[in-house]
């Protein structure tokens, strides 16, 4: 159990509302379809990179909203891979992660076809 986890958890005892949610408090996935990349890592092969910075959300694929985000970006970058390279890939992990900054830029260098991270 992460920290996060177990504050959720602690808040809905103090609440008495045991019903409130299931792991994490509802939310509404909020990302832009090109933020993300793909890149060989040493030791790991293939990952696709998911940037969540803009979301409320856990980035945790237990949440079923998070599950079904994940699940469209995925094919989305399983699409663009497939045009680029040809091939069909399957991704060797999926990195969630959150990316700021104090420019505006990062998801526009995120995009493979910026040629960044491939």
């Amino acid at each position: 159990m992460v920290c996060f986890e177990a504050f959720f958890k602690a808040l809905k005892g103090t609440l008495n509302r045991p019903e409130l949610f299931e792991i994490w408090p509802d939310f509404e996935p909020v990302h832009d379809d090109d933020e993300y990349s793909w890149k060989n890592v040493n030791g790991v092969g293939l990952a696709l990179i998911l940037n969540c910075g803009s979301c409320d959300g856990p980035c945790d694929p237990r949440h079923p909203s998070c599950k079904n985000c994940l699940k469209t970006r995925h094919e989305k970058a399983s699409e663009k891979y497939n045009e680029y390279t040809g091939r069909e890939r399957g991704w060797d992990i999926v990195i969630l992660c959150r990316i700021y900054g104090d420019n505006h830029s990062i998801s526009a260098n995120l995009n493979p076809e910026n040629g960044a991270m491939r």
